[in-house]
């Protein structure tokens, strides 16, 4: 059984998974790590490649 958090974080990024400038959402903080308390937020960021004109940017690692 999923817990309430995983609920939320899913019912939320479900909208920004169809747009087509997001490549991925990565999840950070206390959750990310197994550190979360009663009071911890779910921390996310949303990850793209894409510029605002349409064009992708281009990454080196």
């Amino acid at each position: 059984m999923e817990t309430d958090w995983h609920l939320a974080l899913e019912k939320f990024i479900e909208d920004w998974k169809i747009k087509d400038f997001v490549e991925a959402a990565l999840l950070t903080g206390s959750y990310a790590v197994g550190l979360q308390t009663r009071y911890s937020d779910v921390d996310f960021t949303s990850c793209s490649l894409k510029t605002l004109d349409g064009g992708r940017e281009e990454t080196s690692l």
